[in-house]
């Protein structure tokens, strides 16, 4: 897996993730999206359009960014996520909990 760390802007940090977050990767993207945390107000978008797979290790981080960054006032959101991560973030109620958005451009040009 591969995790790369942008800003758009001067508030919101991209995280893009390219391969499968699983067990034995899942450490890489907690420790980029902890790293996004490590500010006043955390603005975070996952940018997931190369994610091929993910298990229940993933889930977990993208539900701990959540709840962090909610919790300072910012926000995580989700994007371009394939069929395969739709549907299992739907079916696993975590899109009904985190923002999901079509495009990196969408999460990152929404209102907050």
């Amino acid at each position: 897996m591969e995790v790369t760390t942008t800003r758009a802007g001067d508030r919101i940090t991209v995280i893009a993730v390219c391969g499968q977050i699983d067990m034995q990767t899942a450490g890489q993207l907690q420790d980029a999206v902890h790293a996004a945390l490590d500010v006043p107000v955390p603005r975070i978008v996952l940018d997931l359009a190369d994610v091929g797979f993910c298990d229940s290790t993933g889930l977990s981080v993208f539900v701990y960014g959540h709840r962090h960054s909610t919790n300072r006032g910012g926000f995580l959101r989700l994007a371009a996520p394939t069929a395969f991560l739709t549907r299992v973030l739907t079916v696993v109620g975590i899109a009904q909990q985190i923002p999901v958005f079509d495009t990196v451009a969408a999460a990152v040009e929404a209102k907050e």
